[in-house]
């Protein structure tokens, strides 16, 4: 019986038990469509339907095109609407091309002059119907804010940044007398002309009779013509007219309710007076069709009656409301009723992440009664408006070239053979699980979207078909396994116990999925991944940001100030945030106070919006002139707020609130101070603050405060001779100088000059007089309250990437890495950490790593590295992630970027990689090279070298150099289809420069480039700046402003978009010559290497890294006899810059198909002598050109001193390379005898060892020894148990990184004793202060449980040598054996010492510590030191612990 219940025990536990030691069987697909469509509006779509297309079988993986594609929006009919900066900064082309393919049929442009001309030609010539705004109100270029003359040109950059003038608006045309006037109660500036005004109404009519005489509009729309608001218009000719038609007098409007509605009632009669007669014009004059655009059709505030307009236009454009309120006005309207939607709404309001919202809103309007949508052109740098596009020019042409039957999965705007639409997820799964003949499994997630990215690829590898559960196992899935003859489950995320339970019931194994499960399942079929994939689930929306807040408290004297600001955080890329901030002030003495006053200081860009307090007047002026704040006045110098109180009660407490606006964008990460941090004083307040005197002849008795908090003081001198010229000279912190000239000049006076200190910091001063200027002195001027900081957050741009995550892992057999961490708290280096952490968890050894998502949820990381392209502008060097080689500084795995415009086009481009090989066609054969254009600078062959390359390769090259380099034959020859596509020459974020021939276009903008249908080209640009995906920086008076770019004026993203298989080019500024090697080194290996491209950027990457590395001791340019160019940094830092700066966006496993591999045009052979006496080996290498090319091969940057004179020289150069074994240390390069510099790093399980050979002849046999130990790695284990422990290493880690090897450890603390005392590192508080591990120094963990280090390394060197520091040591054997205290040396005062004897002459201590049983303990006698321990040693003066 007893058997028989642990057999009943068993039976029960059997379906939660874990996988056995041998991998599960995959599931049989049965027959199924070529190619899958997958709609995104529902993400259980995109992930049910990975396994479905991409899976694996034994020896491959099936992977059929599956794309992401847009549903189709019913919006009703579709408008634009375009502002005139628009088209200044667009163009009509780009415009317009841009509405087309979003299916816009009319277009209202609110502008005038010739670009609105232009535009309504262009649109009526591409079948758009062509309306013009007319308005009453003043043109914004003579509504300006005032100018500023006088500016640096770093200023001026600032303020074209913000949108601000930098010199004053020309106002002279305005006619005043026509402007509206305010209720004199009220007061305020016109800047609408009056509608009542005889005079501006014929010029609103002589607007419309010129439109539609001259420009030949379709329409004509009536744009803010009505009363300001109602406060206006109160001029001379409403006064008249008001009083004419109804009997009271203006001023008396607004005395009574019956006097207001008349008011109301007049202002809509005029206004309905001005619809009724365009109505007229534009009837007899054309006919054109009429429209009229409002805000509110509900407010009457301003004149507008919609109803009765609406019945006398063709249609009316309002702004968004609700869609019940849609329905209102609808039936107040009898024709078309369209909705303004603008950037602002959508970011703001809708929100452009919350995509699905949005659209859901647009269509809510359609539905409601709205007619349709006109959308503003801003609204297409929001990530809806690629939901509102058709399916690109490039999806089309794939889905066209690989035919076959299509299956659509969800709602997808593309004709299909088949299409499964659901209810549900559960019934969605279902249905495409019928699609397998069998499983003997499945994978079943939650309604969790982070967990069923990661579940994907374990379906796809499995052949297994995902399945999706609820709170309890519904009834579609349970029939899918059931259909599918299931018995095994892998879960992913987590699950509730009743589904659990249910899954037990029909007798289903489980076992708990994650990536290492993965992992495992590939080890036990003998494989492994070659290929990592990260991403973020969590840029599927962007989250409301967590409010936060800063609060900071200060007691001066008897007043307690407290300061809270809120939000303390913005949005990244985005200007005009404001944040709020409360200040409270509590008397907290006994007695009242008088003559409280707080002043504040906001720098620079920092706009005070509004400002109120209960009591006490406030005041903000320009904190340099004084002047009443304005826009541009603040964003120049900043705003002051003085906020002065007569008295406070004890006891009494007292507010001021205060809106700052930051006018200028700030970049994710960053924080930047909000204030200087106030001041506050009382009468009666008093501080001691230090005077200094001293003598500065001729100036003498020069008295000044050494610190003062913000405010006056007083500086004063004495002059020892006479002087006809005496001046002050003042430095603000911020570096900005001011003069005070002083007048009346005697020998014999005493100069007292009150200077007002405002802006804290240290501020300088010298005395000048005619012949001579003191030397600077300083002033430390302080806040008495914090300053408060803003940070900027990080945010999603191109919602949905993720989505592609799982079909990118799943194709490549690889992992996914998921960071699930909301944009708005990622850290980029921490996603960096994990991701190797995780990397060597598993023990992956990875050759690809793929990065899916754009810069916002997957932010690039910062080199740190500056270039400064002037004084006030500069861009920053930033990199992918990288998953780090064991030790050095050379790449092992390559990097590529999975992005797009949307989440469409990044779909496409995966799809169109994965197609490749089945893809045919002429284009295939083809290559293309763009190369220094006609008359421009510099004209570089490293084109010529390209082109002969890719020709070895078999492919026919049209090589556009010089007056062939144009726009146009760029674009004729991309057309015609190309394999592999370079340009090198000039470029930047959206362009690339080409000929000036022709002078409309000197350039293929990113514009250009998006109505291109391309084959699946590999693209490459060896230019500045065309993967750049951030923005530049401009830096004025020690205030860095960000000027984020837009992705959409991306050219590498147009690439994509329109076709491209990838796009590798740089991302920040290279340099000419100095940087050229490095796609020639991209293409000798993508050729004779037969690389993937990211192979092809490794080796060019290293190239760069070797050569950076071998120019570390150039002298400083200044240093050399030759003229050099201009540059601002070293050689070294350019070629270093260089080797991070270049970006894949792509695939980084794309193999482009050649017609053929040629081989290298040298020859490398090798052959190995052993030492059968030692360890020593040498490896005897012979290099050989065969052809012209190899004897230019690279260039090698060195000093020549031969000619007396000391030069930097480019030398032609081949890279000599040899793999070594990996556990080869103690390398020498040796050529004629002579040892040569090298540099080598660890590549898997090989080194590799790297030297230039100058100088190559043709023909001519070049021979290197290199000599090499085999020295076998080895690995300590350190067992961590609960409590204290001491322990050391006796190896050199290969990463001596603490944090690689402490991270997810149940450590509390970590210490180590350095020469100024203990270090430590404590795991709550997140420090870390001991970054590294060292072979032979100890180390003290306090752990909360038990767990193991393996630390990789190889033996120390001997003799081995470690620091003692008078005091205790903690130390520990630098050898893997047990060594007698008599044998250790000890090196001091210029002898040797045996331990012992050391003790004998008091250099140490007799006694040395071990830590044991909970305490430190003396060793014994005789006792030997053990290696992995860690020992206290005691130093009576500095000396030198030695292991021979």
């Amino acid at each position: 019986m007893r058997f028989f219940y642990i057999f009943l025990i068993i039976s029960l536990m059997a379906p939660l038990c874990i996988a056995d030691e041998k991998p599960l069987t995959r599931g049989v697909k049965g027959e199924s469509e070529d190619v899958i469509l997958v709609g995104a509006d529902d993400w259980h779509a995109s992930i049910a339907a990975t396994p479905l297309a991409i899976y694996s079988q034994e020896n491959s993986t099936v992977a059929k095109p599956m794309l992401i594609l847009p549903r189709e929006v019913h919006a009703g009919k579709r408008m634009g609407w375009i502002e005139e900066n628009d088209l200044q900064k667009h163009g009509p082309s780009a415009i317009l091309d841009t509405f087309k393919g979003a299916n816009i049929s009319a277009i209202t442009i609110h502008g005038t002059g010739d670009r609105v001309e232009s535009m309504v030609h262009a649109a009526q010539k591409d079948g758009i119907e062509a309306y013009v705004a007319v308005t009453l109100q003043m043109p914004e270029s003579q509504a300006g804010s005032a100018g500023v003359d006088g500016l640096e040109r770093g200023e001026v950059a600032l303020m074209a940044q913000a949108g601000l003038a930098s010199a004053g608006s020309d106002r002279s045309s305005i006619d005043r007398h026509m402007l509206q006037k305010p209720n004199p109660d009220v007061g305020g500036n016109g800047s609408y002309y009056c509608p009542v005004n005889p005079e501006a109404r014929d010029m609103l009519y002589n607007q419309i009779e010129m439109l539609i005489d001259e420009y030949h509009v379709d329409g004509v729309v009536l744009y803010q013509f009505g009363f300001q608001d109602e406060s206006y218009c109160f001029c001379d000719i409403c006064k008249e007219k008001f009083y004419q038609d109804t009997g009271i007098d203006i001023s008396k409007a607004n005395a009574n309710s019956y006097n207001r509605e008349r008011w109301a009632q007049w202002k809509q009669e005029q206004l309905m007076r001005i619809v009724r007669d365009a109505r007229n014009i534009t009837t007899e004059l054309g006919p054109v069709r009429l429209g009229v655009a409002l805000d509110s059709p509900f407010d009457r505030s301003r004149g507008y009656n919609f109803a009765r307009m609406a019945k006398v236009a063709d249609f009316t454009i309002i702004s968004p409301i609700s869609p019940d309120d849609i329905k209102i006005a609808s039936q107040e309207s009898i024709n078309p009723l369209y909705i303004r939607l603008s950037d602002d709404y959508v970011s703001y309001v809708l929100s452009t992440q919350n995509v699905l919202g949005a659209l859901s809103y647009i269509e809510d309007l359609a539905g409601s009664g709205a007619s349709g949508i006109a959308f503003e052109y801003d609204v297409v740098h929001t990530p809806i408006w690629s939901e509102l596009e058709p399916p690109s020019l490039a999806a089309r042409w794939l889905l066209e070239q690989l035919g076959g039957e299509v299956l659509a999965v969800g709602d997808v705007s593309w004709m299909s053979d088949s299409t499964i639409k659901a209810n549900n997820s559960f019934e969605l799964a279902e249905m495409i699980s019928r699609r397998w003949k069998s499983s003997p499994g499945a994978v079943i997630v939650g309604e969790n979207y982070t967990a069923a990215l990661s579940a994907a690829p374990i379906a796809s590898y499995l052949n297994w078909p995902l399945l999706f559960v609820g709170d309890s196992l519904p009834e579609e899935t349970r029939s899918a396994l059931l259909r599918l003859g299931a018995d095994q489950a892998v879960t992913m995320g987590p699950l509730s116990e009743r589904v659990k339970e249910n899954l037990s019931q029909m007798n289903i194994t489980l076992h708990e999925g994650s990536d290492k499960f993965l992992a495992e399942e590939m080890r036990m079929r003998g494989e492994s991944p070659t290929m990592v994939v990260l991403t973020n689930s969590h840029d599927l929306s962007l989250l409301p940001p967590a409010t936060s807040e800063q609060v900071v408290r200060s007691i001066v004297g008897d007043l307690l100030i407290k300061m809270v600001l809120s939000p303390d955080q913005l949005p990244a890329e985005e200007e005009g945030g404001v944040v709020r901030l409360n200040v409270t002030l509590t008397n907290t003495g006994d007695e009242v106070v008088k003559g409280v006053q707080l002043r504040d200081i906001f720098p620079m860009g920092r706009l005070i919006r509004v400002a109120s307090a209960a009591e006490g007047q406030i005041i903000v002026i320009d904190p340099y002139n004084r002047k009443p704040v304005t826009q541009t006045s603040a964003f120049l110098n900043g705003s002051m707020i003085r906020w002065d109180l007569g008295r406070l009660e004890a006891g009494e407490s007292t507010s001021l609130n205060v809106e700052v606006e930051l006018m200028y964008p700030m970049d994710a990460g960053w924080s930047q101070r909000l204030d200087t941090g106030a001041t506050a004083a009382y009468d009666g307040f008093t501080y001691n603050h230090t005077l200094r005197n001293v003598d500065d002849p001729p100036v003498i008795n020069l008295t000044y405060p050494k610190w003062i908090y913000s405010g006056s003081t007083n500086i004063s001198w004495n002059l020892e001779r006479n002087t006809d010229y005496l001046a002050l000279n003042l430095f603000s912190p911020d570096k900005r100088s001011g003069k005070m000239k002083l007048t009346n000049i005697t020998r014999d006076g005493l100069y007292d000059i009150r200077v007002p200190l405002l802006t804290p910091g240290i501020w300088q001063f010298n005395i000048e007089t005619d012949v001579s200027r003191t030397q600077n002195y300083s002033i430390d001027v302080r806040s008495n309250v914090k300053g408060l900081n803003i940070t900027a957050f990080s945010h999603t741009k191109v919602p949905r990437l993720s989505m592609t995550a799982a079909g990118a892992a799943s194709s490549h057999r690889a992992v996914l890495i998921d960071v699930a961490c909301d944009p708005q708290r990622i850290d980029p280096l921490a996603v960096e950490e994990m991701l190797n952490q995780k990397v060597a968890e598993l023990k992956l050894d990875p050759e690809y790593l793929m990065v899916v998502g754009d810069p916002g949820s997957m932010p690039f990381i910062s080199t740190g590295l500056i270039q400064k392209l002037s004084d006030a502008m500069e861009y920053e060097v930033y990199r992918d992630y990288q998953i780090k080689p064991v030790i050095g500084n050379y790449s092992t795995v390559a990097v590529g970027r999975i992005m797009g415009l949307s989440v469409y086009d990044a779909s496409g481009l995966l799809a169109r990689t994965l197609a490749y090989d089945r893809l045919n066609g002429s284009w295939k054969n083809n290559g293309l090279v763009v190369s220094s254009p006609a008359l421009s600078f510099p004209q570089a062959p490293v084109g010529i070298s390209i082109k002969e390359y890719l020709e070895e390769a078999g492919l026919a090259v049209k090589d556009l150099r010089h007056e062939e380099a144009t726009m146009q034959q760029t674009i004729s020859q991309m057309n015609n289809g190309q394999n592999i596509a370079h340009f090198d020459h000039h470029g930047d974020e959206g362009s690339w420069d080409l000929s000036a021939w022709s002078m409309m276009d000197s350039a293929l903008t990113a514009a250009q480039v998006r109505e291109l249908a391309l084959s699946p080209q590999t693209t490459t640009a060896a230019a500045c700046l065309t993967t750049n995906l951030k923005g530049y920086y401009l830096n004025v008076t020690g205030t860095r402003m960000y000027v984020p770019g837009k992705l959409e004026d991306s050219i590498a993203l147009a690439f994509i978009k329109a076709g491209s298989v990838n796009y590798i080019g740089g991302s920040a500024l290279s340099y000419i010559f100095l940087s050229d090697d490095y796609y020639k080194r991209f293409y000798q290996s993508l050729v004779y290497g037969n690389s993937t491209v990211g192979q092809a950027q490794l080796d060019a990457d290293n190239l760069f890294r070797l050569k950076s590395r071998g120019t570390e001791s150039l002298k400083p340019n200044s240093d050399y006899d030759e003229a050099l160019p201009n540059w601002d940094i070293s050689v070294h830092e350019m070629l270093n810059q260089t080797s991070y700066m270049n970006v894949i966006l792509g695939d980084p496993s794309f193999r482009p198909a050649l017609p053929r591999v040629p081989p290298r045009p040298y020859t490398t052979e090798m052959s190995v002598e052993n030492n059968s006496d030692s360890n020593e080996t040498k490896t005897l290498v012979t290099v050989i050109p065969l052809n012209e090319s190899a004897t230019d091969w690279v260039y090698w940057i060195q000093t020549d001193s031969s000619s007396g004179n000391l030069n930097l020289d480019a030398i032609p150069a081949i890279i000599g390379e040899v793999l070594l074994p990996g556990e080869a240390e103690k390398i020498v390069v040796k050529g004629e005898g002579l040892t040569l510099w090298h540099d080598e790093y660890p590549l898997g399980k090989k080194k590799k060892v790297m030297w230039p050979i100058i100088r190559p002849r043709l023909k001519e046999m070049r021979s290197y020894q290199i000599e090499y130990e085999l020295i076998p790695g080895q690995v300590q284990r350190i067992n961590v148990t609960a409590g204290w422990n001491a322990v050391s290493l006796y190896l050199n880690p290969l990463d001596p990184s603490a944090e690689r090897y402490l991270k997810n450890m149940p450590y509390r603390s970590i210490f180590t004793i350095g020469k100024g005392g203990w270090d430590f590192g404590m795991k709550e508080a997140g420090k870390l202060n001991v970054t590294e591990f060292k072979a032979g120094d100890g180390y003290l963990i306090d752990s909360t449980g038990n767990f193991t280090m393996e630390i990789p390394g190889k033996p120390v060197d001997l003799p081995c040598r470690l620091d003692l520091h008078v005091g205790w040591n903690m130390i520990g054997l630098p050898v893997n054996e047990g060594v007698d205290l008599a044998n250790i040396t000890i090196n001091a005062e210029h002898k040797r010492y045996r331990y012992p004897e050391a003790v004998q002459k008091g250099l140490v201590s007799a006694f040395v510590w071990k830590y044991e049983g909970e305490r430190w303990i003396n060793l014994a006698e005789n006792e030997m030191l053990e290696p992995g321990r860690a020992y206290l040693f005691e130093a009576k003066r500095e000396a030198k612990l030695e292991f021979r």
